[in-house]
């Protein structure tokens, strides 16, 4: 990890009827204010409108991070994000690949979190 950054991420969560589910990860890296949301590609939703939505929010979360910057974004999720959705931490973490960082996050707390 020669060339490593220091990140934070925050865990997201959605509320089903069964229960809150990991349904993706923000990553975010300060000294290149960039943000990398992954969100899960495995899930098997029973209600369709679920599945849009949570489709909706991934594509909504990558443009408010265009418009308002990454930290602005970060930090709005991880003080907004409260109902249907809900983030846990941040929690620091130091990674040479952001992107793969991001990816890796998202499919171990996915495991942790099956539908």
């Amino acid at each position: 990890m020669e060339n490593a950054v220091t990140a934070e991420y925050l865990t997201i969560h959605y509320r089903l009827e069964v229960g809150p589910i990991v349904v993706g990860v923000a990553l975010y890296v300060a000294s290149t204010d960039s943000l990398y949301i992954r969100f899960r590609d495995d899930l098997r939703l029973d209600d369709p409108y679920d599945f849009e939505f949570l489709a909706e929010t991934s594509s909504t979360f990558q443009s408010i991070a265009q418009q308002n910057g990454a930290k602005a974004t970060f930090d709005w999720m991880s003080d907004s994000l409260s109902n249907v959705l809900f983030v846990t931490g941040p929690t620091p973490i130091r990674t040479d690949d952001p992107a793969k960082a991001a990816k890796d996050l998202c499919e171990q707390h996915s495991r942790s979190s099956q539908v």
